[in-house]
């Protein structure tokens, strides 16, 4: 974990937000599902012609998950350098922002006492019993609470 937060770091908020909004996508599980429920119908309205929606987009943001958590350094860095450039458009911008704000509200007892990424990856996985597949998509979501700071 502490080798993914050192790659993404130096990221900016748009950036952090994008990233969170492929991750998110890629992802199957029901309650990342509940999540995007909340989402999408703001997505809809705020940004109609987000491809974010798109069923060839869900796919890239799936293959682009399967490599960020791929075991093999090389597959994973290079998908992570992808994830980094080739994402950060701007209509992944407001769903990742979106995804975000619902994010927070269902871990929020998780990450209020938590003021480093690591902690509050680790604070969501243990108390929530989520498996470390989820690990980037929750380093995504720890920088970003310390990057708005969040209290």
């Amino acid at each position: 974990m502490r080798e993914l937060i050192e790659q993404l770091k130096d990221l900016n908020e748009r950036e952090l937000y994008a990233g969170l909004a492929v991750l998110a996508s890629g992802y199957k599980a029901d309650w990342i599902k509940n999540i995007q429920c909340e989402v999408v119908p703001r997505v809809k309205k705020s940004s109609p012609t987000s491809p974010y929606l798109t069923e060839e987009s869900k796919k890239a943001c799936r293959d682009v998950v399967a490599r960020v958590t791929n075991p093999d350094a090389a597959i994973h860095k290079k998908a992570l350098e992808e994830l980094r450039k080739g994402f950060v458009m701007d209509y992944y911008v407001e769903p990742g922002r979106l995804f975000f704000e619902e994010f927070k509200n269902r871990f929020k007892e998780a990450i209020c006492s938590k003021d480093n990424p690591q902690a509050i990856a680790d604070s969501i996985l243990t108390k929530n019993g989520l498996a470390p597949v989820y690990i980037p998509l929750l380093v995504y979501f720890g920088l970003l609470i310390v990057k708005t700071d969040l209290k």
